[in-house]
């Protein structure tokens, strides 16, 4: 199955943030995730680790979360990433995760 690329939305209704990690990673693709919650903590917390090059937590903006930042590609992405010189952490999962501003452009 080929990935989609662009903005693709599921919703799925889980129990508990495990149901979520576990249908989150299972997806084919990696290259960004979104996590919305109230409890910013634990939301990074699941962001971690998630099977995704950019987590965002709470943010709907497509756009990177910093000029600077590293990503890699994850699963069915494919084998890379983007960033600056130290790129070659992609070799190791690298990812970022934060909180997108909330004035972010979609």
């Amino acid at each position: 199955m080929a990935e989609i690329f662009g903005p693709v939305l599921t919703v799925h209704s889980v129990t508990d943030d495990a149901q979520a990690l576990e249908l989150a990673n299972s997806r084919l693709g990696g290259l960004a995730a979104y996590v919305f919650t109230s409890d910013l903590e634990q939301g990074l917390g699941l962001g971690a680790r998630m099977d995704a090059g950019e987590v965002k937590v709470n943010g709907t903006s497509l756009l990177d979360m910093h000029p600077g930042s590293v990503q890699s590609f994850w699963a069915g992405s494919g084998i890379g990433g983007h960033g600056n010189a130290e790129l070659i952490r992609f070799f190791l999962g690298s990812r970022i995760v934060g909180v997108d501003p909330p004035d972010a452009p979609i």
